[in-house]
């Protein structure tokens, strides 16, 4: 899982593709962002929630096994 803090810039709907379409500010670049998740295989489709959850999402991998990778 790869986790990341920024801020919400905007939203779309769109009519074709993937929608809605969320825009993002991320720590340590939007553009540089995508391309970590593309580089770990990560996909294209993320989650997102609101607050800062890092260390929780930490907590519960250590908990349930899997790796967390903290883009920044």
């Amino acid at each position: 899982m790869m986790v990341a803090v920024g801020h919400t810039i905007g939203c779309e709907f769109r009519p074709n593709y993937c929608s809605p379409a969320v825009y993002y500010d991320v720590e340590g670049g939007a553009r540089e962002f995508r391309q970590a998740l593309a580089n770990g295989g990560y996909g294209h489709h993320q989650a997102i929630i609101y607050g800062n959850h890092v260390k929780e999402l930490q907590e519960l991998g250590k908990i349930v096994g899997f790796d967390v990778e903290y883009f920044h």
